[in-house]
This record gives structure tokens, sequence and C-alpha cells, in this order.
């Protein structure tokens, strides 16, 4: 059975649409994405989830804000360090001991 079009759920506002509205969406690049709570406390949530790039983005764009936050710099030294370890790690073929 064919629904009819009285059936369809009404736009509570017809007038508007993305294009009357001028609603325009953008293409942002992976590393450009807004991450909206920028603190060491959002960076250490992730870093302990192991969203390791993550946390480090938030981490260098707190070092942006403020070039002498040693802690910042600390973590981002320690969080690098764990990626390029994980990049070795995967890096290298496996061996087969037999």
């Amino acid at each position: 059975m064919e629904q009819s079009k009285s059936d369809e759920p009404k736009n509570p506002y017809p007038q508007e649409s993305r294009k009357e509205a001028d609603v325009k969406t953008e293409e942002v690049s992976e590393k450009e994405r807004k991450i909206f709570f920028e603190t060491k406390s959002m960076a250490e949530v992730y870093a302990k989830q192991g969203h390791t790039t993550i946390a480090l983005e938030i981490y260098k764009r707190i070092l942006q804000k403020d070039f002498s936050d040693l802690e910042a710099q600390k973590r981002i030294t320690e969080l690098e360090a764990k990626l390029s370890s994980r990049r070795e790690r995967f890096a290298k073929p496996q061996r087969n001991s037999r």
C-alpha cells in the first residue's frame, strides 16, 4: 500500500531550507577539526583512553596559547615518544619463532 503525501510529517518551518537559510557546511580536514574542550584534563582523558594523537593535538594547542607551559611541553615530549615507539613497533616486520 502506498503512503500518501498527507501521511508524511510536516516541516514546521516550510519556508526555511538549508539553501534559503544560507546554511553552509564546509569540509574540515581531520587535523583542523574543532576539539571543544582544549584543556589539560581533556587531553589526559584522551591519552588514558588511548587516543594519543588527539591528546597530543590538544597539548600542542595549549602550548601555542602559552609557550611557557612546562607541563604541556613535557606531555608533548612524552606523547610524541609514545607515538614514535608505536610506529617503530608496527613498522618492523614480525618474525615467526619456530
